[in-house]
């Protein structure tokens, strides 16, 4: 089965979530005992923010970096700039 990914303003407390109806939780199947607080069990996740690329890696772990910067462009919408990779910007220094 493949899988998806629902992007959304996390809530700061049960309260304030779309999946909440009266004491129950509609995303994970539970009954709430709190609405103030986020349970342990709850499904919704943050989103990583994105990396930065530090003087002393390796070209190797730059790319990883800017892999997973682009992967979470592709999954936002975010920036789609050809010329945002830094890898190639260090590697021109070189030339």
């Amino acid at each position: 089965m493949s899988k998806s990914i629902l992007i959304l303003d996390t809530p700061e407390a049960c309260g304030k979530c779309r999946f909440v109806n009266e004491f129950w939780c509609r995303a994970n199947g539970r009954i709430l005992s709190r609405y103030d607080t986020l349970p342990i069990w709850c499904p919704l996740k943050p989103f990583p923010e994105k990396s930065t690329i530090e003087n002393d890696m390796t070209d190797y772990q730059c790319g990883m970096v800017d892999g997973r910067n682009q992967c979470i462009d592709e999954i936002t919408g975010g920036e789609k700039n050809e010329n945002s990779c830094n890898c190639k910007r260090r590697f021109k220094q070189y030339m």
